[in-house]
């Protein structure tokens, strides 16, 4: 059966072994109320996940059982965001708030500071800037781009050890999610439009989403890898909002077409995940969508959590 994890911002990880009918917490190793920010499954290892939270990175060799604390100098930063490159499991990113990025060439064992051009703190000085997506390029393992909330994109062409703001066209940088099909099409998602790159980023156009949708604000996105040019992409009417929707292109961003969910969702859809025929999707206040046919049909689960920011299933 497939393994479904919440992570929430205050009541640490949740677990489900049943498809989301029960959910347990487990958060053996870590503290109880800790806040997590992002779930990830190592890509070698199936029963390998890892969780980035604002005490530094978990992992967990259980299926999120029990986890592990790494080691690391992350100078209490919360991690946002986490990342392995195609070609290397060994070799991982973890994107932070303030804005910072660190490299692990050891799975994790030790850590080292990139050099990116980046603000650490919104110019009021009340909100932390944060690295909100880490995107390895599908076909070059050297090209990583990185979606910072509030500035901007970057792109490094070997292997993080230098970065490029890449933002022609790019009229609004509060960028909260990166995707890549596969024939290297980026789209960016904003709080005001969603933006596309067919050039590798070095130029972005609007797809001016205020046609389709009813509200700008866009968030997660999900890229079904088996339909060519299939992404989901979740909204909102703000941060948290109180209302939020689903809506898929099959034409990379041409067109749009509502999902249709059996609830309203309270908030913004946030956050994406699947794995085969599952898909999961949640609304930043706690709500639970599921698909188990690639997000053809939809219903939202029973269960609800406070805040939820990380999600993952996998079989």
């Amino acid at each position: 059966m497939i393994t479904i994890l919440v992570g929430t911002t205050g009541q640490s990880v949740f677990r489900s072994d049943d498809g989301g009918s029960f959910f347990r917490l487990s958060c053996k190793g870590m503290f109880e109320e800790n806040k997590i920010y992002t779930l990830i499954r190592h890509p070698a290892k199936a029963n390998t996940v890892y969780a980035g939270c604002d005490d530094g990175i978990y992992r967990s060799a259980d299926r999120g059982l029990s986890w592990t604390l790494l080691s690391s100098n992350f100078d209490n930063r919360h991690v946002w965001s986490i990342s392995f490159t195609p070609n290397d499991p060994d070799i991982m990113f973890a994107g932070t708030g303030p804005t910072a990025l660190f490299k692990s060439t050891n799975g994790g064992k030790s850590w080292n500071i990139c050099q990116i051009e980046a603000e650490e703190r919104f110019t009021d000085r009340r909100l932390f800037m944060r690295i909100t997506k880490i995107l390895p390029h599908i076909e070059n393992p050297n090209v990583i781009f990185l979606g910072i909330e509030r500035d901007g994109i970057r792109r490094s062409v070997d292997m993080g050890k230098t970065w490029d703001r890449v933002e022609s066209g790019l009229t609004n940088v509060d960028i909260h999610d990166l995707t890549i099909l596969a024939d290297g099409t980026l789209l960016a998602t904003t709080e005001e439009d969603i933006f596309r790159s067919r050039d590798d980023g070095d130029s972005w156009n609007p797809l001016n989403i205020k046609a389709h949708f009813p509200w700008q604000y866009c968030r997660g996105m999900s890229y079904i890898q088996n339909q060519k040019d299939t992404i989901f992409v979740g909204i909102g009417n703000g941060a948290p909002g109180d209302i939020g929707a689903m809506y898929k292109t099959e034409d990379a961003g041409d067109s749009w077409t509502p999902v249709h969910l059996n609830a309203q969702p309270n908030s913004t859809i946030w956050k994406f995940t699947s794995d085969g025929p599952w898909m999961l999707a949640s609304s930043l206040s706690g709500q639970l969508f599921r698909s188990t046919d690639q997000g053809q049909h939809w219903c939202k689960l029973l269960r609800e959590f406070g805040e939820i920011r990380g999600l993952l299933c996998f079989y």
